[in-house]
């Protein structure tokens, strides 16, 4: 999430996108640090190991489906604001929703097509692991942590449930 954010100010700020992918990591760290400004703090908190800490990290069936589809800039701002933090220093971690399009693939099946998770309990048990292993995340500033778990938690109506909160808690 750090490095992607210091890619995308850097873009913001001028930065052309093809030279940035074709860099190699020393001359992309080099290439941050001399940008100046957000982009070469991103850099320096992961040269230095003070990366952003996970605030909040919950599956798919603590979501409210709708709010996987919410503009994460709005929801961001949101999180800040209540938090008394700076956007600039919250970031969501929101995957691609698990979508195995193999699992569609039309099967013959005794002259009948079905798709292929119905016929194959391997392609049926892997769709369900990406869905349970699937996470949503928002990390921050370690001092800034504790505020912003719980403005993300009102934000994302989370109700707090000890397995996941006991755990995520310990980091």
């Amino acid at each position: 999430c750090m490095i992607a954010a210091a890619i995308k100010r850097a873009i913001e700020e001028g930065a052309s996108p093809a030279a940035i992918r074709a860099m190699d990591d020393m001359e992309f760290f080099a290439f941050l640090a001399s940008a100046g400004g957000y982009a070469a703090e991103m850099a320096e908190r992961i040269r230095s190991r003070r990366i952003f800490k996970r605030a909040v990290y919950v599956g798919l069936e603590c979501l409210d489906p709708s709010l996987l589809r919410i503009n994460e800039k709005i929801l961001t701002s949101e999180i800040a604001h209540e938090a008394g933090a700076d956007d600039d220093y919250i970031l969501l971690d929101n995957p691609a929703l698990p979508d195995a399009q193999e699992g569609s693939f039309p099967a013959l099946v005794d002259g009948e097509v079905r798709p292929l998770r119905e016929v194959s309990p391997l392609v049926s048990i892997l769709e369900r692991a990406h869905k349970a292993t699937w996470r949503f995340g928002v990390y921050c500033r370690e001092e800034d942590r504790e505020n912003v778990a719980q403005a993300a938690r009102r934000a994302l109506n989370l109700k707090k449930n000890k397995l996941i909160y006991k755990y995520i808690d310990t980091f």
